[in-house]
């Protein structure tokens, strides 16, 4: 059970903003996390997809009963990368500075476009000496320009292809498939006609979906140059000297495909700093760490498991060691 859910305001100077601490039964002073948004929530809770599935309010109670406070803000999508980090260090303020808190071992997480975010707070409140730092780095459905790159790559092998056929024909590289798949996660079936061959047409739908899904997530040209002009996630979390990072992935997440969480952890492991990062790749889950057969295949949202949320918990109590 938790004790109670406090409405909270954060002001910055571009405005106020909704925010929501949900705080354990027991007594205090708690490990706490901040919660920083991806760019598909509707409200405060996260609500997603067609349901309205409240999905961070489900994570704050389901944390809460391990005994760990919660706190979620709703930040409106705008063009600006440094207003939104405004309301991410306002809620970081607001929870530390809480009596019921234990400043020491409050952790950031970033969940998917919030993830690269929290990246870049976290490497700001390392170097500020006003706000204590992050235990813990958590980032769930890694997202980062790194993978706008990764998909730039991956877009590049089949487009000239794509551009020169028409939807009957089906005269397509099978390497270039092959890396186009292995991106995004998909069954090469998925891409096969029923006469065996691959077909220009799915490919192009596929395409297609991605970049549906892609240009809302951006909400403009201009909110993109703002991305381009910092740190690229494996660049920022190189950056943090003594924050302790976990990246955590639905291995079937075909929103933020895992390829960006293996690029960050792969950076980081040519640096010999395995001792304070860990992966994990959750089998058979989605974007959301809700297992896929606890949900319906066509959708991303539902519950998140009793195994992801067991993680995230026992990461918030015992996060991975920094060597000495």
């Amino acid at each position: 059970m938790h004790r109670s859910s406090n409405h909270r305001t954060l002001k910055t100077p571009n405005g106020e903003h909704e925010a929501v601490l949900t705080l354990p039964e027991a007594e205090g002073p708690h490990p706490a996390v901040l919660f920083v948004h991806g760019g598909g929530c509707a409200d405060v809770d996260c609500s997603v997809g067609p349901n309205n599935f409240p999905w961070s309010k489900h994570l704050a109670e389901g944390l809460a009963t391990k005994g760990i406070a919660f706190l979620r803000y709703f930040r409106a999508p705008s063009d600006s990368l440094e207003w939104d980090l405004e309301v991410a260090e306002a809620g970081w303020q607001e929870l530390t500075s809480h009596p019921a808190i234990d400043e020491n071992r409050c952790v950031l997480l970033g969940h998917s476009e919030g993830s690269w975010q929290a990246t870049l707070l976290a490497s700001k409140l390392q170097q500020d000496s006003k706000y204590p730092p992050p235990s813990l780095l958590m980032e769930i459905g890694v997202f980062g320009s790194d993978l706008l790159e990764a998909m730039k790559d991956a877009f590049s092998a089949v487009d000239a292809p794509l551009l020169a056929m028409t939807d009957s024909q089906a005269d397509i590289r099978p390497e270039a498939v092959s890396d186009y798949a292995e991106t995004w996660h998909l069954d090469l079936k998925e891409l096969v006609d029923d006469d065996g061959f691959f077909s220009a047409r799915k490919l192009k739908q596929h395409r297609q979906a991605v970049m549906d899904h892609i240009k809302p997530m951006l909400h403009s040209d201009k909110r993109f140059s703002s991305w381009l002009k910092v740190p690229t996630n494996s660049n920022a979390i190189k950056e943090l000297e003594n924050i302790p990072i976990a990246l955590i992935v639905g291995a079937r997440d075909q929103e933020t495909p895992p390829q960006q969480a293996r690029l960050v952890f792969a950076a980081l492991e040519a640096e010999n700093r395995r001792h304070q990062v860990q992966l994990h790749e959750l089998v058979g889950h989605n974007h959301y760490l809700a297992l896929l057969s606890d949900a319906p295949l066509d959708t991303s949202f539902g519950p998140i498991s009793a195994q992801a949320m067991k993680l995230i918990a026992g990461l918030v109590h015992a996060p991975p060691i920094l060597s000495t």
